[in-house]
């Protein structure tokens, strides 16, 4: 089954449960009154930052970014 237009695999090389419990606990909160911070690069910035500066971390963090109330995230 091709999961993209130029997919000729068919299929990828792992799978993301080891990140769904904490998907699902965001997928959560998502609905609560009022949840989405008025300023989450000071709120959420930080806390992702030291995260993606661990050295052992999987993530470095290329670039944030708001737009239209939403908060856009860039890592490699």
């Amino acid at each position: 089954m091709r999961r993209w237009n130029n997919d000729t695999r068919g299929h990828g090389v792992a799978d993301g449960g080891w990140i769904a419990p904490g998907v699902r606990d965001l997928l959560g909160v998502l609905e609560e009154t009022d949840w989405i911070s008025e300023d989450p690069d000071l709120h959420l910035g930080l806390r992702l930052r030291a995260v993606c500066q661990d050295p052992n971390s999987p993530w470095s963090l290329k670039e944030t970014a708001i737009h239209e109330g939403i908060y856009i995230i860039s890592l490699k």
